[in-house]
């Protein structure tokens, strides 16, 4: 296992595989063998020395995605280009994005054919078509399965396989009339849409289960809820209020669940704090750890955030990382969960 003082963003974390970044470089373990991965370099990177300026210039904004562990086999995407790489041909660009420069820290959308799919998250202030795209050769080449028309969204905040209806849910935001659950066959023709635009439908992952599609409400122009979508009888519910919108979300292995509260401009200012959030039901939330807002500008040096990295996690042993954050800017951390279990 990695050193994680070391670096800024954790992308993957397993038994045998992690994966963190710093500025433009992938360092990987797997099965106990290192991989350092050099991203080419771009202009702004020169100001990479300073974490006060990568964050002014987003330059520790990386996606990095586990495909194989053997052979080592991963998916890039940094300054709007994607990468492929793998031990024996090394990093090999595969695509160019068209209104991003990257997604959010949420893992790619897997099909059970194998087939890979994500969606471009990014300003698109033009409110421009919006693709998703899609692999059928594991990030060797890609196309684009569906593409929102203009003036439609803004951008895609996750796309995810629901395998309890064998569909494909996509949420859209971010202002009013664009934020709705998409949800698609396994060729991407529309089967359904879900919600009026609204904040309501504002969300950046999804919970699946056999009754219920349940998500957390990202939005700072209003106060956030618990929300979820009875498969049977079609009715969506408003239920637990929360401390601010969420973005990040995962499952840990004891069947517990973890999200975290942003801060951003809007409604979400009023608590000042990221707060980290643990359920055993996905209804009810209780708040464990807060992270303060640090005291630089938000408009200019990021909203305070914290993520999770992709792979299942344990209670008692949980990788975190933020932006923004009093003792968690540019930082991992490893921490211990159980004493708030259920």
């Amino acid at each position: 296992m990695l050193n994680t003082s070391d670096y800024e963003i954790s992308h993957y974390v397993s038994k045998n595989t992690s994966i963190f970044s710093k500025k433009n470089i992938v360092y990987v373990s797997n099965f106990n063998e290192n991989s350092v991965i050099k991203l080419p370099f771009n202009f702004f990177d020169i100001f990479s020395f300073s974490r006060i300026l990568r964050r002014f210039f987003r330059l520790d904004k990386c996606n990095v995605f586990l495909i194989n562990t053997k052979p080592l086999n991963l998916i890039i995407i940094r300054w709007g280009q994607v990468y492929l790489y793998n031990k024996d041909s090394g990093l090999i660009k595969t695509l160019t994005l068209k209104n991003c420069r990257n997604i959010l820290h949420v893992d790619l959308c897997r099909l059970p054919n194998g087939n890979l799919c994500f969606g471009e998250y990014g300003s698109n202030n033009k409110r421009k078509k919006v693709p998703i795209y899609m692999s059928k050769d594991n990030g060797f080449n890609w196309d684009i399965a569906f593409e929102f028309p203009e003036n439609s969204i803004k951008h895609i905040h996750v796309v995810k396989y629901d395998s309890f209806s064998q569909n494909i849910w996509c949420c859209t935001g971010d202002n009013d009339g664009e934020n709705k659950m998409v949800i698609f066959d396994k060729n991407f023709n529309i089967l359904e849409t879900l919600g009026d635009g609204s904040q309501l439908y504002r969300a950046c992952d999804l919970f699946f289960t056999k009754e219920k599609v349940v998500w957390l409400m990202d939005s700072p122009n209003e106060k956030s809820y618990v929300v979820s979508f009875d498969r049977k009888s079609k009715v969506i519910s408003r239920g637990q209020e929360l401390v601010g919108p969420v973005w990040y979300s995962a499952q840990l292995r004891e069947n517990l669940f973890i999200a975290a509260t942003s801060v951003e401009p809007g409604y979400s200012m009023e608590h000042k704090s990221a707060q980290l959030l643990l359920s055993n039901d996905l209804i009810s939330w209780k708040s464990i750890m807060k992270y303060k807002k640090d005291l630089l500008p938000i408009d200019y040096f990021k909203y305070g955030v914290i993520a999770f990295p992709v792979g299942k996690q344990d209670l008692k042993s949980v990788y975190i990382f933020g932006e923004a954050l009093i003792n968690l800017d540019g930082v991992i951390k490893k921490i211990d969960l159980s004493d708030y279990a259920f």
